[in-house]
């Protein structure tokens, strides 16, 4: 059952939640995303046995994955772990923030820690309304990828505001 689906100029596309075969594809969109420092398959698999963390893909009309997120039900809030495309500016990433926004049952606000070097990702939680609450130097939350072990990368932190997760 779908969770979301968006329409719009760009891209007609359904969110729904990630399943064990969207992982190939995922980890290869994460790949073309973040090369080096990407999870891959076994990483995202590893996330995902987590009771509190959740998939999403994105689809289109032909089943093909345009991109996912991954994120942590916490307490209070909703922590988006991991968000990657095939291409920006077609609404994929947007689609799933709107379905990750659907999916709060009564969470307070949603929080992403963005790589300080990733102005992409900044401009693009920027447009979505999350504003920078702070930074995290020194750190990368998950490591959960051997290749990221030991790395030393400063984050930032970045809210949704209060009237976009109501």
């Amino acid at each position: 059952m779908p969770l979301f689906r968006w329409l719009n100029r760009r891209a007609r596309m359904l969110v729904r939640y990630m399943i064990a075969r969207d992982i190939p594809a995922a980890a290869a969109i994460e790949r073309s995303s973040f090369g080096a420092q990407a999870h891959d398959a076994d990483d995202l698999r590893a996330m995902l046995r987590h009771a509190r963390i959740v998939g999403l893909v994105a689809e289109d009309d032909d089943g093909d994955i345009l991109g996912f997120a991954v994120y942590r039900m916490r307490r209070h809030s909703l922590q988006i772990i991991d968000l990657a495309v095939i291409a920006r500016r077609r609404g994929i990433g947007t689609a799933l923030l709107e379905a990750l926004k659907e999916r709060r049952n009564g969470r307070s606000h949603i929080f992403v820690n963005v790589r300080d070097k990733n102005l992409a990702a900044h401009l693009f939680f920027k447009t979505c309304g999350y504003v920078a609450t702070g930074v995290v130097k020194d750190t990368y939350e998950f490591t959960w990828s051997s290749s990221l072990s030991g790395s030393q990368l400063g984050t930032i932190n970045m809210e949704a505001s209060s009237e976009l997760t109501r």
